[in-house]
């Protein structure tokens, strides 16, 4: 085992030496790359980057027997944990085939079908590891989600048939926004269980975003539901009732992201001084519409975006 000795090099970085013969082995001049891979209790060096020998991940889907949303359920686990394929297998495989088509399609990014035959079908993921940005994710589902608040909002000036189409319009941005928090859990997961040089993310960091990518995803399912309901309330003055509401949502979750976005924990605070006397005025129209099944439903999944809101704000804290 040889010795160095670490230098100083400027005000606050410190250089040690590389062997003469590793150079020259490796045929390295001033100014070559060379790569480093830290562990707990070492680095290594690498003449260059090191290829990594992949072993390719199989997930099996049994389809004969079960119900499709399990089937679906099962699909978004092996995405989510890295697998590079999945095997749906089955003699109801041909009957089956379109609803497995619509689970791929509908629920991922880069999932596509590389083989089709009477009793199985093979989905390879496309997506390289190393392309995914959460933050850009991050925003694209952000994006989404202010534009269906935008759009329960203008409800209250639309007849019920107008209202349906927005309803299903807020069901296939939904779907974008799972598309989005699916491909950063596999980023996350994959982060967490491959150590690798490249990622500079620490465990914290991680956790952080797994969490607020949960939230997201609640909210594209709240804003889903809430547009749901607000189809079937028949009077127009209740839906500007609530039209009211989610305009008070819509800003706290605005400066929510905006506070999270830029790190501004004063910002945030602020912010949840807002969400009692929200709750509250969503109690008081509960308490005038107990007649009302539908306000009453309505009021509820309000509330419940804002839990879910807060739960946002608190990565601030």
């Amino acid at each position: 085992m040889e010795y160095r000795k670490l230098i100083n090099f400027g005000n606050t970085s410190l250089v040690v030496t590389i062997p003469k013969e590793w150079v020259t082995l490796h045929k390295l001049k001033k100014g070559d790359f060379i790569y480093l891979e830290q562990g707990p209790d070492s680095i290594t060096l690498f003449p260059k980057e090191k290829e990594e020998v992949k072993i390719e991940r199989e997930y099996t889907i049994e389809v004969d027997g079960a119900v499709m949303e399990t089937v679906k359920r099962r699909a978004i686990t092996a995405y989510i944990n890295n697998y590079d394929s999945i095997l749906f297998t089955g003699k109801s495989i041909i009957k089956k085939s379109q609803e497995i088509r619509d689970i791929l399609t509908k629920n991922f990014i880069a999932m596509e079908i590389v083989e089709e035959s009477t009793g199985r079908i093979v989905a390879r993921s496309f997506v390289n590891i190393k392309d995914i940005n959460l933050e850009h994710n991050l925003r694209r589902a952000d994006n989404m989600i202010r534009t269906m608040l935008q759009d329960l909002i203008t409800l209250e000036q639309y007849g019920k048939e107008k209202r349906t189409v927005i309803r299903d319009s807020l069901d296939v941005r939904d779907k974008d926004v799972n598309k989005m928090v699916f491909l950063s859990y596999r980023f996350i997961h994959f982060l967490f269980t491959e150590k690798k040089a490249w990622n500079k993310q620490e465990p914290v960091q991680l956790l952080e975003n797994w969490y607020l990518f949960n939230n997201i995803e609640r909210l594209g399912n709240d804003a889903k539901r809430i547009a749901r309901l607000l189809v079937e309330v028949p009077k127009k003055e209740s839906i500007r009732e609530l039209s009211v509401l989610l305009s008070r949502v819509e800003k706290m979750y605005e400066g929510t992201m905006h506070s999270f976005y830029t790190n501004n924990s004063e910002m945030a605070y602020k912010l949840s001084l807002d969400r009692t006397p929200l709750l509250n005025d969503c109690d008081a129209l509960i308490e005038q519409n107990k007649q009302n099944s539908t306000i009453i439903k309505a009021c509820e999944k309000i509330k419940q975006f804002v839990g879910n809101v807060q739960n946002i704000m608190r990565l601030r804290y």
